[in-house]
C-alpha cells in the first residue's frame, strides 16, 4: 500500500496533492484493466510520466471544488507548472469526467478506487482514448511533463501499484441475489411430481416404397395381398 494514500486536509500540504494524483493513476488502473486492449493500449503508450502529468491537471482542474484551504494548497503547489489552460479544457467532458474525479478524491479503500475506475472505464469507452491523450501529443510538453515528475513527483511505489492493478483481474459483475419466494417455489427437493410430457411421435422420414407400404396397409391390405400389389398389378382379394 502506498503511504499517505488516502491523506486529505490542508494540514496535509502539498502531500494532498501528490494523494490525489496518486489516487486518480490508481483508479485508472482499475478502469482501463476492463476497457478494449486497444484503448488501453493507446493511453499506457507513454508510460507513468505521461499518466502523471494528465493527473496533475485533472488535480489541477478539481481545486474549483475543493475547500478554500485545500484549493489554495493545490493552486500553489501546482503553479509553477502552468496547468491552468490545460485544465480548462477538461470542461469540455465534465459531465463523463466529474464522476470519476470525485469518486477518486473522495475514496478511503481500493474498492472506492475500483469504484471510481468504472467511471473511467466510461468516460474511455464514451470519449475515446484518442481524444484523451491528444492534446497530450500534440503539444510540445516532453520538457512539461519531465519538471512535474520531477518536481511533483509521484509517490513512491506507485507505478509498481498501478502495474499490479492493471495485471488484477476484474470482479464478476455482481449477481441480483433471487427473492426468497422464488427460491422456494424452484426447491422441491426431489418430492415435487413432474407434469408429464407430451409423446410426440418422430417426423417421418421413410423412403417412397416404405410411404406406400404404410398407405396401403391404412386401407386394410395386409400379408401376400399387400405383397402382391407392391409387387405389381397383378391384382389381389382384400383381406
Amino acid at each position: 500500500m502506498i503511504k499517505n494514500l488516502f491523506l486529505r486536509g490542508a494540514s496535509a500540504g502539498q502531500e494532498l496533492i501528490r494523494s490525489f494524483g496518486a489516487r486518480l493513476i490508481l483508479a485508472m488502473g482499475y478502469g482501463l484493466r476492463q476497457v478494449a486492449a486497444g484503448e488501453r493500449k493507446t493511453i499506457l503508450e507513454k508510460g507513468l510520466r505521461e499518466l502523471w502529468f494528465l493527473a496533475m491537471i485533472v488535480v489541477q482542474y478539481w481545486a474549483d471544488k475543493l475547500p478554500k484551504a485545500e484549493a489554495t494548497i493545490v493552486r500553489d503547489g501546482l503553479e509553477p507548472f502552468a496547468l491552468g489552460t490545460l485544465a480548462a479544457n477538461l470542461k469540455h467532458v465534465a459531465e463523463k469526467l466529474e464522476p470519476f474525479v470525485r469518486g477518486s478524491f473522495e475514496a478511503n479503500s481500493e474498492a472506492n478506487l475500483a469504484g471510481a475506475g468504472v467511471y473511467f472505464k466510461a468516460l474511455v469507452e464514451d470519449v475515446g482514448a484518442d481524444s484523451l491523450t491528444k492534446a497530450l501529443r500534440f503539444l510540445p510538453l516532453d520538457t512539461a511533463q519531465e519538471k512535474v515528475f520531477r518536481e511533483m513527483a509521484p509517490p513512491e511505489g506507485l507505478e509498481a501499484e498501478f502495474k499490479q492493478v492493471l495485471a488484477s483481474t476484474p470482479a464478476p459483475p455482481a449477481v441480483k441475489p433471487e427473492a426468497r419466494g422464488e427460491r422456494f417455489e424452484r426447491a422441491d427437493l426431489g418430492t415435487r411430481t413432474q407434469p408429464a410430457q407430451p409423446v410426440r411421435p418422430p417426423a417421418p422420414n421413410l423412403a417412397v416404397s416404405e410411404k406406400t407400404r404404410s398407405y396401403f396397409a391404412s386401407l386394410g391390405w395386409s400379408g401376400d395381398d399387400l405383397e402382391r400389389i407392391l409387387s405389381g398389378p397383378s391384382g389381389g382379394a382384400k383381406t
